[in-house]
């Protein structure tokens, strides 16, 4: 179920709309993971005029919502993994609520501690996203995150060239590139989303969720009995949207009660393509999907039409 919109939330985010951005000290952050860590932040030493830059590409975001069009049709529903946000809804999530978020960010709270950006291969490799940060005079940070990765550095292996007092000279140093993208930003507990998929890239959601569909699936395996297991976890395991269905099923508190007195019935009123085989269900891959709508409660009968539907985005009411 979506938790409620709360009067903080929103102010949390117009506070942010409404910063003075000229008044912010601005600092940006390179962000690299390896596999399995937390990541590593590196300060980029940058000029006033650079600065000003970061500063415009944080001012084109809230200018934005600061036109009525856009801020007064703005929603705020809680982040869901396998939602579609309408064009005027921009995600949030309470990061107390989801640790692993705060705990990656813990050393962007002491930026005196962070090493400067360099060089270094090792950190250059694992290039995951950055972070603009503004602090006002007054009150806490505001962070914005933007995805990025490796690609995105000029480096020596091609020929760059920039224009200069009327001739074309060549680029030696390695050159960070940066678009006026913003993923998602956060003050306090608050993390708003402007680019869902970003933000899942930024903080890995997707490792948490196949973390959590493994275990699903170990759940699964002692409640639901299916003939071909292997071959349903195999293909499981081959699909991202299949890993956020079973992080789903995972959540269901019915799932330990399931019986296949209940499956059969679902499967016969709804007329479903799902074999039995010795009280086993049998996986077919050719409808990858059918016995994971079926175990997400995906099928519902219709009062109104006497019709059965698949819902495939259902909302508790």
């Amino acid at each position: 179920m979506i938790a409620p919109i709360t009067t903080s939330h929103i102010d949390v985010f117009d506070e942010i709309i409404a910063l003075d951005l000229d008044k912010c000290v601005i600092t940006v952050c390179m962000a690299s993971t390896l596999k399995d860590e937390a990541p590593r932040f590196a300060r980029v030493s940058i000029t006033t005029e650079l600065a000003n830059g970061f500063r415009d590409t944080i001012k084109n975001l809230t200018d934005r919502y600061k036109q009525n069009d856009h801020r007064q049709l703005s929603m705020f529903p809680g982040y869901v993994e396998d939602s579609s946000p309408a064009v005027y809804d921009i995600p949030r999530i309470s990061l107390s609520q989801h640790q692993t978020i705060p705990d990656q960010l813990v050393p962007l709270k002491a930026l005196t501690d962070i090493d400067e950006f360099d060089r270094d291969e090792k950190f250059i490799s694992g290039l995951r996203f950055y972070v603009i940060i503004a602090q006002p005079p007054i009150g806490e940070p505001v962070y914005f995150f933007s995805t990025y990765t490796r690609k995105r550095m000029l480096e020596h292996t091609f020929v760059y060239a920039i224009f200069r007092q009327g001739i074309y000279d060549r680029i030696t140093d390695p050159v960070l590139q940066f678009d006026q993208d913003v993923d998602c930003m956060c003050r306090g507990d608050t993390m708003f989303i402007f680019n869902q998929k970003g933000f899942e890239n930024i903080f890995h959601f997707f490792d948490e969720i196949r973390q959590i569909a493994a275990q699903a699936l170990d759940s699964i395996k002692a409640c639901v009995p299916i003939k071909n297991f292997d071959e349903f976890v195999n293909d499981c395991g081959r699909h991202i949207w299949k890993q956020r269905k079973l992080k789903k099923i995972a959540s269901k508190p019915y799932l330990s009660r399931i019986t296949m007195d209940h499956i059969k019935k679902v499967i016969e009123h709804n007329n479903l393509p799902v074999q039995i085989d010795e009280e086993m269900l049998v996986y077919d891959p050719r409808d990858k999907w059918v016995i994971l709508n079926l175990l997400d409660d995906n099928y519902l009968w219709s009062m109104l039409t006497e019709l059965s539907y698949e819902a495939t985005s259902k909302r508790e009411i």
